[in-house]
């Protein structure tokens, strides 16, 4: 057989050619905005060109900072394509938070929204290696204009420069693609870098049966933000098989929400747990129409059994439970229901971590948590209890979090740039008949993740 690295250069392709009718909507304020593959796969190729003409060369640092919406859809496949990496600024980080890793990563350049630049402006004059700012949309960007090196410019008059036609690189698979970074729970924010090989194969996990199985005949409305964790997979997954793409920009409460999927007929959405208990509530006074959704995936903190039956018995939907990490790519495990299960007992299921999906395996380790009697009560809550572990082996996947880079590069990394591996641990329950669940368990940082926890793995 022929053998070919996995790329998302060749994952665009692919929708692109074979999907050139599909169509990605964007939500306006005075109208939707729908363009096809066709006309999306022109702009991905100008946005990498007038990128290039900036001085991103390979595995330069682009932020994003915007809502989803086709521009930034052709920011995912245009700058990973280039071999460059996308870095997703998250649009709700504390001002600090957000000047830290934006000089962390280096960006060179960050793309905005028009609307958003009040927030990067709280931050402007802090960013030191930032060279370029693309402006989306004619709105006002005087609070960006702090930013010590930067030169301005706006989108639309920068990709009308250019004209269609690129030849993507043939890069390493293991070569970084995108990346992000936690919340900065316990001190500063990690970072986090998706490979083009864990990207392509999470996107073949997604399309699967056993995980959303989508297709032509879809349209996903992604309410989850494509700064957080890529967007689960969606705008990967989806382009590849020529799904429909329903992108609501800032409009993201309730009663918006209800109009565009009654507008559009939406067939699958994913969002956080905190969206669907709010159109929930907005439907105990209101009549909506939820009847072309096929399937809603939630994740993001743990599902309310309550809420999905409540959607289950009102409006005939499965809200379906994922469970994932930013270094799973992110989806690892999915609530379903096994065969032979029915009735009250599938609750039992629905309400938990579930069954890994493919290429991700977990396991338990026996443990009894051991407090050192000289901890102070902040230091007790800080700690991290968990039941179980996964994360990447060296140089497989996804990168190295902690916030810092390896001294030696790595395979297919020639700079070195964030590779590694991340440790993360995560609460995750037993699946019900397989014993009593295991009690939480102490992570100590100054222990290896082998004295810990064994060894675990993921195939990306």
């Amino acid at each position: 057989m022929m053998e070919r690295p996995l790329l998302i250069s060749d994952l665009f392709e692919h929708g692109r050619r074979l999907y050139a009718d599909s169509r990605i909507v964007t939500v306006g304020q005075t109208g939707d905005r729908i363009a096809t593959y066709a006309e999306v796969g022109d702009r991905v190729d100008k946005l990498a060109k007038a990128l290039r003409k900036l001085g991103v060369e390979r595995e330069d640092r682009v932020g994003t900072f915007c809502w989803n919406h086709q521009e930034h859809l052709e920011a995912y496949f245009a700058i990973s394509s280039m071999g460059a990496v996308m870095h997703t600024l998250n649009i709700r980080l504390f001002p600090e938070q957000l000047a830290f890793i934006v000089n962390h990563a280096e960006d060179k350049v960050i793309i905005v929204d028009d609307n958003l630049a009040p927030l990067l402006g709280q931050v402007a004059a802090q960013l030191k290696t930032v060279e370029h700012v693309i402006v989306v949309g004619a709105g006002d960007d005087t609070p960006l204009r702090a930013a010590p090196r930067a030169t301005f410019h706006r989108y639309d008059e920068l990709i009308a420069a250019e004209s269609p036609g690129v030849e993507w690189p043939i890069l390493d698979e293991r070569a970084p693609a995108s990346m992000a970074y936690t919340s900065g729970t316990t001190g500063d924010p990690k970072g986090v870098v998706y490979s083009h090989r864990s990207t392509v194969l999470h996107s073949y996990g997604m399309t699967s049966g056993a995980v959303a199985g989508l297709s032509l005949h879809d349209m996903i409305l992604t309410i989850v933000p494509m700064f957080h964790a890529n967007c689960w997979g969606f705008p990967y997954a989806g382009w590849w098989v020529g799904s429909d793409f329903l992108m609501p920009a800032q409009f993201l409460q309730a009663e918006p929400l209800v109009a565009m999927i009654k507008r559009h007929r939406p067939t699958l959405a994913g969002g956080v747990p905190t969206i669907w208990n709010a159109i929930l509530h907005y439907g105990e006074s209101h009549e909506i129409d939820l009847s072309s959704l096929r399937l809603l995936i939630c994740g993001g903190s743990a599902v309310p059994e309550s809420l999905m039956r409540a959607y289950e018995e009102r409006y005939g939907v499965t809200l379906l439970q994922l469970w994932g990490m930013t270094e799973t790519s992110p989806v690892g495990s999915i609530a379903a229901v096994p065969k032979g299960v029915s009735g009250e007992e599938r609750w039992l299921y629905r309400s938990r971590t579930g069954r890994p999906v493919a290429g991700i395996e977990t396991f338990k380790i026996p443990f009894t948590p051991v407090i050192p009697a000289k901890d102070t009560a902040h230091q007790r809550k800080n700690r991290v209890a968990v039941n179980s572990r996964v994360f990447h082996q060296p140089g497989r996947g996804n990168g190295r979090a902690r916030g810092h880079k390896q001294e030696q590069p790595g395979q297919g990394n020639p700079k070195g740039f964030a590779a590694g591996r991340r440790q993360t641990d995560q609460a995750q329950k037993d699946r019900p008949g397989q014993g009593q669940e295991q009690q939480g368990r102490v992570f100590d940082p100054d222990r290896s993740p082998a004295e810990q926890s064994g060894q675990g793995r993921v195939f990306a």
